[in-house]
């Protein structure tokens, strides 16, 4: 008797995300592309990533890292400029993407939109940072922030440059955040006493900050 072989669409829903819990963040990106159901699914399923890095280099692009799993899984992407005018995504040990037509900032700041700016994902450290501090890449980032309706979901964020941490102030300030403890408020005082001066914290550094939205 031959048995019939069942399809991860055919399983109930609590068994699908079951499933997906169990994929690593690659195979997530494999299903969620694969259809309306897989991609709503993946979507429902919560992912926790430890590390998430964004940083604009000189004259090179956007460098984008995650780590899936500490001191093991990294998943580190290039956003290039070609020569036609287009983007050149690098990944470690994958083929090259070529998107014509785009900016690479752009390309970007839009994967970091459609990977970690979710419902189901909550980033350990988040860690921003641009070369020369650019104006250009902070505000690109904080035009996705401002325009999207799901919150920013970390524990803890590392800013790189003057532009970088006003950004995140400014984000965090206008959003609803709890569970900082008191420890953490004096510490972020203590490292800029000239917060009341200037209005921002410019590069504050490695700091707790929880939304409300857990």
């Amino acid at each position: 008797m031959t048995e019939k072989s069942i399809e991860l669409s055919e399983l109930p829903p609590e068994i699908q995300q079951l499933l997906v819990d169990k994929c690593d963040f690659i195979t997530r990106r494999r299903l969620r592309a694969s259809s309306s159901l897989m991609y709503q699914v993946v979507n429902s399923t919560k992912l926790y990533i430890p590390f998430v890095k964004i940083k604009e280099l000189s004259n090179e692009g956007v460098f984008v890292k995650l780590t899936i799993n500490l001191f093991k899984d990294d998943y580190t992407l290039k956003f290039k400029k070609n020569q036609t005018g287009g983007t050149r995504i690098c990944q470690d040990f994958r083929k090259e993407v070529l998107i014509e037509n785009s900016d690479p900032m752009d390309e970007a700041v839009d994967w970091f939109r459609q990977m970690c700016l979710q419902k189901n994902i909550t980033i350990g450290q988040f860690q921003i940072g641009s070369t020369y501090d650019s104006k250009i890449f902070t505000e690109e980032l904080d035009e996705v922030l401002k325009k999207s309706e799901i919150p920013l979901k970390i524990k803890s964020i590392h800013c790189v440059g003057t532009e970088s941490g006003d950004l995140m102030w400014n984000y965090f300030r206008k959003s609803e955040i709890s569970e900082i403890s008191e420890k953490n408020i004096s510490e972020i005082f203590r490292r800029k006493k000239v917060l009341k001066k200037v209005g921002n914290f410019g590069n504050f550094g490695i700091s707790d900050f929880r939304s409300a939205h857990p």
